[in-house]
């Protein structure tokens, strides 16, 4: 079963007093939990209203796609180099001395310009501006919607949408502007897996606060430490895949008129060596040995999490406006 998860990102005017106190390298993940009262996380370290299962993607080397219109305000390559830079910030973190195991790579341009995960039909993970016609909440900047295994919380598509209709995008500083490179650092940790910090200094606190937000264009220890422990540092195949579930479509589902016919197939995808193999979405050494890095596995059986409400409120997550769909993971 999949389901589908927003995470609004809004612009405001400084941090509720309650998030200023936050413990060193701490940092919380986007989880399969999704109530209304009730923001999704688990958090390092523990919270008391930690539940569900921690997101993440399965396969570590992700194809997006930045859709062809871009904004009004922003011409299309000055979004793709955004985009980009966003994604590189988070690819190219400090786990040690080495980069998470994660790379993302720029597919062709989309088309659509709608976040929608398809199970039988081609797919995107789009980067797209809304210049009119936002239809939530006019101060969120921002959503991304991950679609993910509600038995796993394995991500299996991620689509980024920015408020356009509402805000100035800007990537030169100006003061009257929202930083798009800021912007794309935060929604790119939501892509990856990451919730909504307690630490005021990281690119995935939940607000924008100028004039200092062009110091979320680079990652703080609390991101650094939280992409590091979903993406630990280890060897991708040369040949790894990074074709879109189901195989890529740049054209929304109404526009495809059938399954995308060289779809690869959805089993072994996280990339291992040839002489490691795929257990569980980490990569073994074969037969049985030692694990070559330890992937983001959800929680096991017997967690005890405890479905608190959410403390703040502007950091809950609407469900999709389809809502929750079951579906068998495919």
């Amino acid at each position: 079963m999949s389901t589908k998860r927003t995470l609004p990102f809004a612009g405001v005017i400084g941090l509720l007093g309650m998030l200023a106190a936050a413990p060193v390298h701490a940092y919380c993940r986007t989880s399969t939990t999704s109530a209304p009262t009730v923001d999704g996380h688990v958090c390092t370290p523990s919270q008391k209203d930690d539940s569900g299962l921690p997101l993440y993607w399965g396969m570590p080397r992700i194809t997006y796609s930045v859709q062809v219109d871009a904004s009004k305000d922003v011409p299309f390559d000055t979004a793709r180099l955004a985009v980009r830079t966003a994604f590189d910030a988070w690819t190219s973190a400090d786990c040690e001395g080495q980069p998470p195991r994660l790379e993302l790579i720029e597919g062709a341009p989309a088309i659509c310009a709608l976040d929608e995960y398809n199970k039988d039909r081609g797919n995107a993970n789009i980067v797209f501006f809304v210049d009119e016609g936002w239809s939530d909440d006019t101060v969120k900047l921002a959503i991304t919607t991950v679609t993910f295994d509600v038995n796993s919380g394995e991500i299996y598509d991620a689509d980024m949408a920015l408020n356009s209709t509402h805000w100035t995008f800007t990537t030169d500083g100006a003061p009257d502007g929202i930083d798009l490179l800021s912007v794309l650092t935060h929604e790119a940790g939501h892509f990856l897996g990451l919730a909504h910090s307690p630490d005021p200094e990281a690119s995935m606190t939940a607000h924008y606060q100028p004039p200092e937000q062009m110091d979320m264009r680079s990652l703080a220890e609390d991101d650094r430490a939280g992409i590091c422990a979903i993406y630990p540092p280890g060897p991708l195949a040369n040949d790894c895949d990074a074709t879109p579930r189901h195989g890529f479509s740049p054209v929304c589902a109404e526009d495809q008129s059938g399954p995308v016919l060289d779809a690869p197939p959805t089993g072994d995808r996280c990339c291992c060596l040839e002489e490691d193999t795929c257990v569980d979405g980490i990569c073994v050494e074969a037969p049985g040995g030692c694990a070559c890095t330890t992937h983001a596995a959800p929680l096991g059986p017997g967690a005890v999490t405890l479905p608190l409400a959410a403390l703040v409120a502007s950091l809950r997550r609407r469900r999709a406006a389809r809502g929750r769909r079951a579906r068998a993971p495919s």
